[in-house]
């Protein structure tokens, strides 16, 4: 029983550092991303897809923060 809790642990270490070490990137990314669509939408009005894609990133951006 302790052998498959420290697998477990080990595997669950593994998990939470693939999932957090690019974490600045994806904000970062994600930033980015809305932030041309911003531009886009002052120079002209957006596509429906293009206003769905701009409010899903920023609904992603603030569930990361």
């Amino acid at each position: 029983m302790k052998g498959k809790f420290n697998l477990l642990k080990v595997k669950l270490k593994e998990w939470h550092q693939n999932h957090t070490s690019n974490f600045l990137s994806i904000i970062s990314s994600l930033k980015e991303c809305i932030s041309l669509l911003d531009c886009k939408g002052e120079d002209a009005a957006l596509l429906d897809l293009e206003v769905e894609e701009l409010h899903a990133l920023s609904n992603d951006l603030h569930s990361l923060s």
